[in-house]
């Protein structure tokens, strides 16, 4: 697979999604074996941030469904985009989804499967655990500040909700695998995340980070014109960041076209919630 297909990939199981209240994010699909009382299972979630469902927690606590709007297959062999209702409960009356641990990661994670696998006419083309960048991943692949990222997501521009999705392009602003400590208007905190330069615009947030594919790489001083290096999964974009600005008749917070995304080590602890 080359690049551009792999890239498009990614965009095949990323889709727009709408919450009870009528607002709107990104969410992608993975597909990862997890291991319940000793057996391997495969399932399928839809990863995306908190506030996607709601900013508040006793909200997204009442939320009853969300509407996804991923590839079906239509009868003449095409795909399109439709609308699926997701019901947040499971039979038991116990919630589908998980939100990452730590009240300041915006992370959350959908249990699709049932979804999926009572129509298998969904695109369900998803990557499994082995393109969440770790440590290993970042030290072998050399990822790095400066280093190209593309995001795929719905920002709220007006278009159709069947829509395909945006890519967008930027770069890492710090490094992966540390924590960043953050000030704003909103108090201060420190959160396992990176910047990436470009703004994550309403609608986009819950959008895959990807290393952007390239053909040849300089690791660890040498250059591997012969690599191809995959879109691994850098973290999921979550809010832009702001930057305090003062001028004569002016002096506050105002957005900084630079965006938060937590790395993929969040998604992973989330996922986990599910073991056991």
């Amino acid at each position: 697979m080359n690049p551009q297909e792999a890239l498009e990939a990614w965009a095949r199981i990323t889709m727009l999604i709408e919450n009870d209240w009528g607002e709107k994010g990104t969410g992608f699909l993975v597909k990862p074996a997890i291991n319940v009382n000793g057996s391997s299972y495969i399932k399928f979630f839809l990863v995306s941030c908190k506030h996607v469902l709601n900013r508040d927690a006793k909200l997204r606590e009442q939320a009853e469904e969300i509407t996804i709007y991923p590839l079906v297959r239509q009868s003449s062999g095409s795909m399109q985009r439709e609308p699926i209702s997701l019901n947040l409960r499971y039979e038991d009356g116990s919630q589908v989804w998980r939100g990452h641990p730590d009240p300041d990661v915006d992370v959350i994670v959908f249990d699709v499967t049932d979804l999926i696998i009572n129509d298998m006419r969904t695109e369900h083309g998803a990557p499994g655990l082995e393109v969440f960048v770790s440590g290993e991943w970042i030290k072998r692949l050399g990822i790095t500040t400066n280093d190209a990222v593309t995001t795929i997501g719905f920002p709220d521009m007006g278009r159709s909700e069947t829509s395909d999705p945006v890519f967008r392009s930027g770069t890492i602003s710090t490094s992966l695998g540390k924590r960043i400590e953050f000030q704003n208007e909103k108090g201060g905190c420190a959160l396992r995340a990176f910047v990436v330069d470009g703004e994550a615009i309403p609608g986009s947030s819950g959008s895959p980070v990807l290393l952007k594919p390239t053909v040849g790489r300089v690791i660890s001083g040498r250059n591997y014109f012969g690599m191809s290096v995959p879109p691994v999964l850098l973290g999921v974009l979550a809010e832009t960041t702001y930057a305090k600005v003062e001028y004569e008749s002016f002096s506050g917070w105002t957005y900084s076209r630079m965006g938060i995304a937590f790395d993929a080590d969040t998604i992973l602890d989330t996922i986990k919630l599910y073991v056991g």
